[in-house]
């Protein structure tokens, strides 16, 4: 919204001055028409459209970078301090600010395998209920807060923290932790935007956005992106938090929907189309994965602009 301001000039407001000879030989002069080129490709938004994963900063249409991070590379004992979350962010994101970019976080403790898990060494592995586990979960979340809150490299916050790849499954948060953890996220980023994976039906109450990891998945097209739009027309959540997540070419029928791999997203009419209607049925934000097109193909870098604008979806 633009602010407007009420200007008053010198004259009217002493009422007996008169304008100069100056300002009479200026209001003569003949009025000059400007109009401006049309300019015919995407826009590189803030805050919107492609987005990088693992931090990248040398994308042509993306300001915003997504980042895993392991718990145990910001706190390894309860005793760290904050100031060992604000050294790893000042060492990975150096020049952020310089390139306009700004970065979205989301911390986890377990990979995949069973061999990627980075849990704390004085907290037991896959203890996701005990005391213990959530005293140390509020304590990390007020540290995140306190480091993260009013960083401006940091554009939002993913909630995380629970399950595989911090997506809230494989284990789910029980509704006690979904209730606990958000309060905690609600109070650490009163500045900050939070996301969680399944805002439709898991940390109710809060009002955070959506990162869907599987955006236009042929599989999960009813599953998850129709629950989301009703989440849109029941709660207005696109107006208030953001939407986003990510495509994924991994697993199931993606080759179907959207697409043998980012560049087949963006480059074949047929994905790109299906991509882009979803973008708008479900008002998406921000995208990634679906950034790593080769950008070297000339029918890639085509297609990229082609949504909505390219950097505004």
């Amino acid at each position: 919204m633009t602010n407007r301001r009420r200007f008053v000039s010198t004259s009217l407001a002493v009422g007996l001055a008169r304008p100069s000879l100056s300002q009479r030989a200026h209001a003569e002069e003949p009025m000059a028409t400007l109009t401006p080129r049309p300019y015919e490709r995407a826009l590189r938004n803030p805050l919107k459209g492609f987005t990088t994963l693992n931090a990248r900063t040398d994308h042509e249409w993306a300001t915003l970078a997504h980042q895993y991070i392991k718990w145990n590379e910001l706190e390894g004992v309860e005793t760290d301090s904050v100031e060992k979350i604000r050294a790893f962010c000042d060492a990975k994101w150096k020049g952020y600010a310089e390139k306009n970019v700004k970065v979205i976080p989301r911390v986890y403790l377990h990979w995949s395998g069973a061999d990627q898990k980075y849990w704390p060494t004085d907290m037991e592995t896959d203890d996701y209920t005990s005391p213990q586990f959530q005293q140390r979960v509020a304590r990390f979340i007020e540290k995140l807060g306190e480091a993260w809150d009013n960083d401006p490299r940091v554009a939002f916050v993913e909630l995380g923290l629970f399950g595989k790849w911090g997506e809230h499954h494989s284990p789910s948060p029980t509704a006690e932790l979904q209730q606990f953890a958000g309060a905690a996220f609600e109070e650490a980023f009163p500045n900050k935007l939070v996301s969680v994976r399944h805002a439709w039906s898991e940390f109710q109450g809060f009002g955070f956005g959506e990162y869907w990891d599987s955006w236009a998945h042929y599989q999960q097209m009813w599953a998850h992106g129709q629950p989301i739009r009703e989440l849109n027309e029941r709660t207005g959540l696109w107006r208030t938090n953001y939407v986003g997540g990510e495509t994924a070419y991994d697993w199931g029928l993606w080759k179907t929907q959207p697409g043998q791999n980012a560049t087949d997203s963006v480059s074949d009419p047929v994905h790109r189309d299906f991509v882009i209607n979803t973008i708008r049925w479900l008002h998406c934000t921000q995208l990634r994965w679906i950034a790593n097109y080769d950008a070297e193909d000339p029918t890639a870098r085509a297609g990229a602009e082609a949504f909505p604008p390219a950097s505004l979806i």
